[in-house]
This record gives structure tokens, sequence and C-alpha cells, in this order.
């Protein structure tokens, strides 16, 4: 029985509401569960904060783009390898070379955090659904053995399956590219694929519902080259679907 054709228009609006704040939720719990092993970055002393920073030198300042995940400084949170979490700072990712960048409240200077030291961080605070959640690899709860130890992984989803991404800006002739990403999905049972952000490698890799997938995506008039409509199919198949 195809699930989907049972959907009315009324619905599928539903349905896809619920998935789309399905994981802004989960993200907020995991957020708010922690919020009491916070501290502000400011009540480190400056030799405990030179111990986990080294100043930052902007680099290929004359090249067109920039290598930044945002733009944007984005408040955010980091949490260390011990477990301290710090706030009151706001945030950075460079990209092409995989640096964290912060800098304090009140403050222009711009530190790098040494990312060994680092588990996780998210750019953004708990009132946007568009928060972007970030782990070392060494940390994620599925290895991914093609990945380099020492690389950050956004997590776009976690549930019944798992959705990464790898997230890199190329420089070539002194022109930064757009943002580019690697998609992992992660089975329940543990295998990974590669999920290239095309309908037809989507369908291959969810075969067992390439039917109702392929009338979901139709039907929605999604596209799965966007991150937000390739979580979404995501979301669907894990929730939905199976």
């Amino acid at each position: 029985m195809n699930f989907f054709k049972l959907l009315p228009g009324r619905s599928l609006i539903l349905l896809s509401a619920c998935l789309t704040g399905l994981l802004y939720a989960h993200n907020l719990r995991a957020q708010n569960s922690d919020i009491e092993n916070t501290q502000n970055i400011n009540s480190l002393n400056e030799g405990e904060f030179r111990g986990m920073t080294r100043t930052y030198e902007p680099h290929h300042q004359d090249a067109e783009g920039n290598p930044f995940f945002y733009r944007a400084w984005l408040p955010g949170e980091v949490r260390l390898e011990n477990g301290s979490r710090f706030r009151g700072m706001e945030l950075l990712y460079d990209v092409h070379k995989n640096l964290i960048i912060l800098k304090k409240e009140g403050s222009n200077t711009r530190h790098i955090i040494d990312k060994d030291k680092v588990q996780s961080f998210h750019l953004g605070d708990n009132s946007r659904a568009n928060m972007a959640n970030f782990i070392r690899k060494e940390y994620l709860e599925n290895q991914l053995e093609d990945v380099e130890n020492g690389q950050f992984v956004q997590v776009l989803y976690e549930g019944d399956g798992y959705l990464y991404a790898i997230n890199y800006k190329e420089l070539d002739k002194d022109v930064f590219s757009d943002l580019k990403s690697d998609y992992f999905y992660v089975a329940p049972d543990g295998e990974v694929h590669t999920l290239e952000p095309d309908k037809k490698a989507i369908l291959r890799v969810f075969s067992d519902q390439r039917e109702v997938l392929n009338d979901y995506i139709e039907g929605r008039d999604l596209d799965v080259s966007q991150r937000d409509d390739l979580v979404e199919v995501v979301m669907y198949y894990t929730t939905a679907v199976n």
C-alpha cells in the first residue's frame, strides 16, 4: 500500500510541519539538558583561556569570497573533551581550514580554539530552528572511516538513522567556492552510505521505499540538491515510512 497516496493535501502539509519541527525539538531538548553545566567563557582566567586558544591569523584576505560556514558571527557554545561547556562568545567556522574562531563578548580579538581539545560546538542559539551542530569525528556515535580524524561533522539529523555533512570550501585562483558538502547516511544497523544530493542516488540508497519516496519528493516538489529538502526526505523515510 502506498501511504503517500492515501494522504490528502492538508494532511501532507501537517506531516511536513511535524517533520520539520522534529529535529529542532530534539536539538532543543539536548541543549537544554546541559544548560546547568555551561559556563561563560569570561569566567576563565587569562592562563586558562590561553591554554585552549591562540590568536587567529586571517588567511587569503585578498581572495574573492570567504572561507566560512556562515559569514556572520553567530552566538555559540563549545564543549571540550573534558565535558566543560562554554558560552558568552561569538563563533565563526572556517570550513576551508576546519577551524573554530571565537571572539568574546565586547571584544574584537579573534582566537582559534585548539580543535584537539574540542568535542563539539554549535552555531546559533536555542531559539533558532536552523541552529547548526557539529561534532568532532572521533566523538560521533557512528564512525565514518573515510573521514579524517579532527574533522568537524555537522549533524543534520539523528533518530532512527543519522544524516551527517562534511562542509568545505575550495580555493582556486584566489576565489573561494560556494559551500560544498559531502553527505553520509548511517542506517540503524550501522551501515554507512555516501548520500549524493541527487534524486536517483537517494532512491538507490532507500530502494526499499523507492516508490513511496519518489511520490513524496514529486508531491512536495522537493529539490534534494538543496540541504533542507534532503533532510526532509531522510526524516520522512526514517519516521513516516519506516
